[in-house]
């Protein structure tokens, strides 16, 4: 098993990311290691920067596969597309599955899927958490 890679820090994203001739091999590795971690607004930020739209792909997958409803729509955006309410759905649903209930709420929300939104609502509010 491969050592896990340092995650870049703070000083040291930004720098890369803000560059006035920014390195484009150095960002998609960059987002790579954010990528692999979980982190997927910093992979996206960074794979954007690097004009990397197969990376943004990636990200709009892993993001769909983790029901992260604001990092899918924020990578689709990035990306000029739109997904189609079915594809909210499934968002929706692995976010309901895992607990993540905003993210659940912001894609049932996204598909104007009623039903979704009123299971969202109420797991909310067993849970405590107010819209």
């Amino acid at each position: 098993m491969a050592a896990p890679t340092a995650l870049p820090g703070f000083f040291e994203k930004r720098e890369l990311i803000y560059a006035a001739q920014p390195a484009a091999a150095a960002l998609r590795a960059q987002a790579r290691r954010l990528l692999e971690s979980g982190i997927l607004e910093g992979a996206l930020e960074s794979f954007q920067r690097a004009g990397d739209v197969a990376g943004t792909a990636e990200v709009a997958e892993a993001a769909r596969a983790a029901g992260d409803a604001f990092a899918y729509e924020a990578a689709h955006k990035a990306l000029g597309k739109m997904p189609a309410p079915g594809e909210w759905v499934a968002v929706a649903e692995t976010a309901l599955a895992a607990g993540m209930l905003s993210f659940a709420y912001r894609a049932f929300e996204k598909a104007d899927h009623q039903e979704g939104l009123e299971r969202a609502r109420r797991a909310m509010f067993e849970a405590g958490i107010s819209q």
